[in-house]
C-alpha cells in the first residue's frame, strides 16, 4: 500500500479512486487501507463499503486534496432478477474555492462483472437517480466492466462525456503490456471542463491494471 502512497504522492492529483479495497480485513491485516494512503498521502479518505468481507470491508474509496463538504456511498445490488454480488458507488462533493457554489461531485465505481450488460444497466440508472436533481458537475471515475459500444457505455455516454482524448483511451491492463481499457472517466456538464491529457503511471504495482491519470480542468462557462 506504501506503493500505491508512493505514486500518487508523485502524481499528486487532486482526487482519487481505489477500487476493490479493504478496510479492516484479515486479508489486509486489519488495516483501514483508504486511511493509511490518506494518511501517506496526505489526503482526505472515504470509504464506500460494498459488503461486510473477512472481519471487515470491502469497497471503493475516494480520496480528496479538496476540502470535502459532503460524503455518501451509494449501495449497488444487481438486477435482482439476476442475482450477484452488491458493489458501491461512495460519492464525495468538494470544495473548489472560497464561494460555496464552488463545488464538484466525485463518484467513484466498479460495476457488475456478469457476461450480460443487464445488472450493469441496472446500476448506472441507480447512479444517476442518485445524482438526479443535483445541479452541481459531476465527475465519475470506475471499472464498468464493459467495452465502448455496449449499452452500457451507451448509456454512460448519454448523460456524460468520455474523458478521452481524440486519440483515444490510455490503455492500463495488463499491466506488463497493456492492450485493453478498463478504467474510465466521464464528467457533465461538458461545457463546465477541459480535458488536457490523459495517461497511465508507468511504475509497476501489485494491481493488474495500471492507474489512469485524468488531467481534467473545472472551468465553468469557459
Amino acid at each position: 500500500f506504501q506503493q500505491l502512497a508512493d505514486i500518487i504522492n508523485e502524481y499528486k492529483p487532486d482526487l482519487v479512486l481505489m477500487r476493490q479495497v479493504d478496510s479492516g480485513t484479515t486479508r489486509a491485516l486489519g488495516m483501514n487501507v483508504p486511511a493509511f494512503v490518506g494518511e501517506k498521502t496526505g489526503m482526505d479518505a472515504y470509504f464506500g463499503k460494498a459488503f461486510d468481507y473477512k472481519g471487515g470491508g470491502y469497497g471503493n474509496a475516494l480520496l480528496s486534496r479538496l476540502p470535502v463538504v459532503d460524503s455518501a456511498t451509494l449501495s449497488l445490488p444487481p438486477d435482482p432478477s439476476l442475482g450477484g454480488e452488491v458493489r458501491s458507488a461512495p460519492m464525495i462533493t468538494v470544495q473548489l474555492g472560497n464561494k460555496q457554489k464552488s463545488r464538484l461531485v466525485f463518484v467513484g465505481t466498479e460495476l457488475d462483472a456478469g457476461k450480460t450488460d443487464q445488472s450493469r444497466v441496472y446500476q448506472l440508472n441507480a447512479i444517476f437517480s442518485s445524482l438526479n436533481g443535483d445541479t452541481l458537475p459531476v465527475i465519475l471515475g470506475g471499472d464498468f466492466n464493459d467495452v465502448e459500444g455496449s449499452q452500457t457505455f451507451s448509456l454512460l455516454e448519454s448523460k456524460f462525456t468520455m474523458g478521452c482524448l481524440s486519440n483515444g483511451c490510455p490503455l492500463n491492463n495488463p499491466a506488463s503490456n497493456p492492450s485493453r481499457t478498463y478504467d474510465y472517466v466521464f464528467y457533465q456538464p461538458s461545457g463546465d471542463f477541459v480535458l488536457a491529457k490523459t495517461t497511465t503511471a508507468t511504475e509497476s504495482i501489485s494491481s493488474n491494471d495500471l492507474p489512469i491519470i485524468v488531467d481534467i480542468r473545472y472551468k465553468p462557462g469557459k
